[in-house]
């Protein structure tokens, strides 16, 4: 009777372990999502101060300066949507060196996916991955670095805005993305989404994007859709 109330007693004590790492996991996965929400909502809308009370005190400084320069590189850009995503994945392993430098409550890789669409062109969006790292202190999550992962599987897409501001041309065909300096060639390529896209659609070359288009005619370094 006795070992069986011990074997009890400790069966109870680990699902209350069991409980609380639940909870912690869920009010992480909250706490993360909400920072999410913050993110995108200060890069969409270029908002430098928000974006730098987002970052680690720790975080890379490049990476801090990237996301500034992101935000004022997308301002051209007529996007619908733009946020970003947990993944099912599990989290990747974040370099022990990173871990240590960072002396925060807890450092987490999750997966991490960007979400956006060009209004005119994307009917759905577009998702690509974020190799994220992510500080807490407290109760407070912040972003640390989105290149510090490769040398474990998780790497950082990189769109038009991330080498470059960007300018925009749009038709009822679709829109046409570029770097400012070559405004007569997107004006050109512009005037042929009028016949090229409704070709195109006929033929049934663009099923399920409503016959428009997004067009980068000068493409920056490993940027595709």
């Amino acid at each position: 009777m006795a070992q069986r109330g011990v074997d009890s007693g400790v069966a109870a004590e680990q699902g209350r372990v069991g409980i609380g790492a639940a909870q912690a996991t869920a009010q992480r996965v909250v706490a993360v999502e909400q920072l999410f929400r913050v993110w995108a909502q200060a890069v969409r809308g270029d908002d430098t101060a928000v974006l730098d009370s987002l970052m680690d005190p720790s975080a890379d400084p490049a990476f801090v300066t990237a996301e500034a320069s992101r935000a004022a590189n997308l301002a051209g850009v007529p996007l619908s949507d733009w946020g970003y995503e947990l993944g099912s994945d599990p989290a990747a392993v974040v370099p022990p060196t990173l871990t240590e430098s960072l002396h925060a409550d807890e450092v987490w890789a999750p997966p991490v996916v960007l979400r956006y669409a060009v209004a005119g062109a994307d009917d759905t969006p577009t998702r690509k991955p974020v190799g994220l790292v992510l500080a807490r202190r407290g109760d407070q999550w912040r972003l640390v670095s989105d290149a510090a992962l490769t040398n474990y599987g998780r790497t950082t897409w990189r769109g038009p805005w991330d080498f470059g501001p960007v300018v925009a041309r749009s038709t009822p065909q679709g829109v046409v993305l570029g770097h400012p300096g070559r405004e007569q060639e997107l004006d050109s390529v512009a005037q042929q989404l009028v016949t090229a896209v409704p070709a195109v659609t006929q033929s049934g070359g663009r099923r399920g994007r409503s016959g428009r288009s997004c067009c980068w005619p000068t493409p920056g370094p490993s940027w595709s859709r």
